[in-house]
């Protein structure tokens, strides 16, 4: 069997669509030559990569576009990664062991602290769990590796700054966390209209006040409880309570109406929409905050 073959029966196990006289072979060899120029040293075998590139091409048509959006030597090492490959690995940690410290750095500077996020996150991302593919064969080539790794290291630093810090459970409610759990539907609506959510979320967020994205990023990236945040705006913690409650229900609702208008999704992808909307509140809050578009929405106000 071909690489192509092999990428198409991928491809239809996913039940993805694919243009018509595509020509499959001439862009995987493109695709493929491309990632072995950007890392020479990482023997990965063919067939593996090309499952993996069908995988997060699963979403919407596949045609020439598709393939040109996808960050692929990104792609490719993350693959690697997920496959052990010690080389990939290595390669892994030489170039994104920067962004994580520098992530992490942002929280709190301290040596050990810097240490203990980047050591987590490698445990995290790199390493199989209970038999399961490491957490980087996630990351889906739709937007740059060091993107997504600033992210899962900012989110990895504000739980472990926490966790010191002894924050107390009332606290810790106010923003949901990520669902530990594996829900198959809320992952293939992630699949399906990851980024659609994440430009209707920004979207959203930018639609709060600009006291009620300060005080997110106060509370979740400054990592501030809701006693402090009160005494810096002069009220009592039980309403800074009800300010980063309100905003989170606006930021869930907003975005559910954006998704809604835009994907034009059925009734049963509308509840798994609001789920998934719910379950992803804290994570994005890091991105976007991180990313620094609240401060280009407020500019925009």
């Amino acid at each position: 069997m071909s690489t192509a073959e092999t990428f198409l029966q991928a491809l239809g196990e996913h039940h993805a669509i694919v243009a018509a006289d595509l020509p499959i072979e001439a862009l995987l060899s493109d695709l493929t030559r491309s990632c072995r120029g950007s890392w020479p040293g990482l023997p990965i075998d063919e067939d593996l990569f090309a499952r993996h590139l069908a995988r997060h091409m699963s979403v919407g048509a596949i045609d020439a576009e598709a393939f040109a959006r996808i960050h692929g030597p990104d792609l490719y090492l993350a693959c690697g990664c997920a496959l052990g490959v010690g080389a990939a690995i290595a390669e892994f940690r030489r170039c994104y062991g920067p962004v994580i410290a520098s992530s992490a750095g942002r929280l709190n500077r301290e040596p050990w602290f810097v240490e203990e996020t980047t050591q987590l996150l490698h445990q995290k991302l790199l390493v199989s769990s209970d038999g399961a593919t490491p957490r980087i064969a996630e990351y889906s080539g739709r937007g740059p590796l060091e993107a997504w790794v600033r992210v899962a290291a900012t989110r990895m630093a504000i739980d472990l700054r926490r966790k010191e810090a002894g924050s107390d459970s009332q606290d810790e409610n106010l923003l949901d966390e990520v669902s530990a759990g594996v829900d198959p539907e809320l992952d293939y609506i992630r699949l399906r209209h990851g980024d659609d959510f994440l430009a209707a979320f920004r979207e959203a967020f930018s639609r709060l006040s600009s006291r009620e994205r300060n005080v997110l990023r106060l509370h979740v990236l400054d990592g501030l409880d809701i006693g402090r945040i009160g005494a810096v705006y002069h009220v009592h913690r039980a309403t800074v309570a009800r300010w980063i409650a309100r905003s989170r229900d606006t930021i869930v609702s907003e975005c559910h109406k954006i998704l809604i208008e835009r994907l034009g999704a059925t009734d049963s992808e509308v509840d798994s929409l609001v789920r998934f909307v719910r379950s992803h509140v804290q994570v994005n809050l890091v991105e976007v905050l991180t990313t620094g578009v609240d401060k280009v929405a407020e500019s925009s106000r």
